[in-house]
């Protein structure tokens, strides 16, 4: 972990069932698809979205990042770090909710995410 990331202490936001449940539909040059119509999960995205850029966040301090590295990465340590980033995202994809697969006709925001 870097230095910087001690620094952070907002807390992530609560999600509220009412704001979650309220409903979404695409909506298109014809109108509203009322058939694709289902709740928004506006917080539930904002989390996963907030989840997948912390990781991303490390991906750019490991590699890209002139400031964090002292010395030159180690081959070694570049491909395990590398290795833990390709975890980490493999246990976020795996760990979303069922209502934030990718669908045809799903909310934008989740496919934007994918």
């Amino acid at each position: 972990m870097f230095q910087s990331d001690l620094n952070v202490t907002v807390p992530k936001f609560d999600v509220f069932p009412g704001e979650e449940a309220e409903s979404w539909a695409p909506y298109t040059d014809s109108g509203s698809i009322v058939p694709h119509s289902q709740p928004s999960r506006t917080r539930t995205v904002a989390l996963q979205i907030s989840a997948l850029c912390d990781i991303s966040s490390d991906l750019v301090k490991y590699f890209y990042s002139p400031v964090t590295r002292e010395k030159p990465m180690s081959k070694q340590t570049e491909l395990q770090r590398l290795s833990d980033i390709h975890t980490r995202l493999e246990n976020w994809r795996r760990n979303l909710p069922k209502e934030l697969e990718p669908k045809e006709g799903g909310l934008s925001s989740v496919l934007v995410m994918q």
